[in-house]
Formats: structure tokens, C-alpha cells, sequence
């Protein structure tokens, strides 16, 4: 019997996933360009090989560290990764022994995969959870129940 982490989907299948099941249905076409575009020139060559269920903080950081030459670049790649992940919460796909990660936790779960000790990749962090704390108004909520 294969081991769990032997099993699933390839970061590389994901990203095709990623592209035919949820940017062709919710981006414009320019979007779905951009998406691909930064798939096709940082996610596959440095992760494509990985299994989902293996992708651990190193890679990540890894993959972030590779490309703090470009720091943009590097943040679309998160963006991008953080995304797939976050589709992947929403689909109730398990993506680690059987757990399921729900969307409020996938930019929890990406900060915790990089090294935040690194200031490009904290600030990238950071921005995605502060982008995210907006749109929830999770900040807003814990603020209101202290003050109670």
C-alpha cells in the first residue's frame, strides 16, 4: 500500500486545475493569462515535481528565496499559490492527513510554511493577511469582542 504523501496530485496537476477549474470560470481572460504566466515561470520549474500533500514550509520558503530578485514576481507567485490553496480549502479536498483546511486558515498556513524572517517574504505575507483581514473583517470582530 502506497504512503499517504506518495498519493495525489502534483503541484503541476494542481496548477492545471487551478486554471480549468476556477480562473476560466471567475477571471477575465487577461487575468487568466497573468495566472498562467506566473505558473508557467515560477511555480512549475521550482515545485511542479512536488506532490500537493509534500509541500512543506521549505519549498515554499525556497521557492520565495529564488525569486526575492524579483520581488513582484515573487509576491504573484504567492498571490498564485495562495490562491490554489484557498480554492483547494473551499473544495473541502483534504491537503494534509485527512485534514481539511478551511479558507480563513490558508493564509495562516502559508505564513507558516515561509520564513518570515526574511523581509520580502514577511512583507508578501503580511499583505496577503492584512488583504484578507479586510475582506473578512476578522480584526474588526476580535477588536469588538475585547471591547465587550
Amino acid at each position: 500500500m502506497p504512503r499517504p504523501s506518495a498519493q495525489g496530485p502534483t503541484i503541476a496537476e494542481l496548477c492545471k486545475k487551478f486554471i480549468e477549474d476556477y480562473s476560466k470560470k471567475r477571471n477575465k481572460p487577461s487575468t487568466q493569462e497573468g495566472y498562467q504566466g506566473v505558473i508557467d515561470r515560477c511555480i512549475i520549474p521550482l515545485l511542479g515535481r512536488k506532490k500537493v500533500l509534500d509541500v512543506k514550509r521549505p519549498d515554499i520558503a525556497g521557492l520565495m528565496e529564488k525569486l526575492s530578485y524579483k520581488p513582484t514576481e515573487a509576491n504573484k507567485a504567492f498571490g498564485v499559490l495562495r490562491k490554489m490553496f484557498t480554492d483547494i480549502a473551499h473544495s473541502g479536498v483534504p491537503t494534509k492527513g485527512g485534514m481539511k483546511l478551511t479558507g480563513h486558515k490558508t493564509v495562516a498556513m502559508l505564513k507558516h510554511y515561509i520564513h518570515t524572517e526574511d523581509k520580502p517574504v514577511r512583507d508578501a505575507a503580511e499583505l496577503a493577511a492584512s488583504r484578507r483581514q479586510a475582506i473578512t473583517g476578522a480584526g474588526q470582530r476580535q477588536s469588538q469582542e475585547t471591547t465587550a
